[in-house]
C-alpha cells in the first residue's frame, strides 16, 4: 500500500463488507486498539477476536452498515466514518475509525464518537 489513506480505504471496505480478515491481514501484531465503546485497549489477539466476533453479530443482527472514508478535520489526513442503522427501530448511530501505520502495518486504531 502506498499510503495511510489506501489501508483507511480498506478498514471502509471491510466494515461495508463486514469482513475482517480484510482488517486482520494488515494488522502489526504491536496493533493496539482503543475505543470510547470498550472498557479497556486490547491488542492485537484481542482486537483479532473483537472485530471478528462483531462483524459476526452485526451479520446476524440485519443491521444497516454504510461506512466511508473522509478527511479528518481534527487530525489531518483521512479516517472511516461508520454508520450503523437497526432497521427495527430506525436508529441510527455514527462512530470514526482512525488508525495509524508503521513500516507499512496498521500499529494503532481509535474508535470513537467525534
Amino acid at each position: 500500500m502506498d499510503s495511510t489513506k489506501d489501508f483507511v480505504d480498506v478498514i471502509t471496505t471491510a466494515w461495508n463488507q463486514l469482513d475482517a480478515e480484510q482488517i486482520v491481514q494488515h494488522l502489526d501484531e504491536s496493533f493496539r486498539y482503543d475505543s470510547q465503546c470498550v472498557f479497556d485497549y486490547l491488542d492485537y489477539n484481542g482486537y483479532i477476536d473483537y472485530i471478528r466476533g462483531k462483524f459476526a453479530t452485526l451479520k446476524n443482527s440485519n443491521s444497516i452498515i454504510k461506512a466511508e472514508t473522509v478527511s479528518d478535520n481534527q487530525l489531518g489526513g483521512y479516517m472511516t466514518k461508520i454508520c450503523q442503522t437497526n432497521p427495527a427501530t430506525n436508529q441510527s448511530a455514527i462512530v470514526y475509525y482512525r488508525i495509524q501505520v508503521d513500516n507499512n502495518k496498521i500499529v494503532k486504531g481509535d474508535l470513537c464518537m467525534f
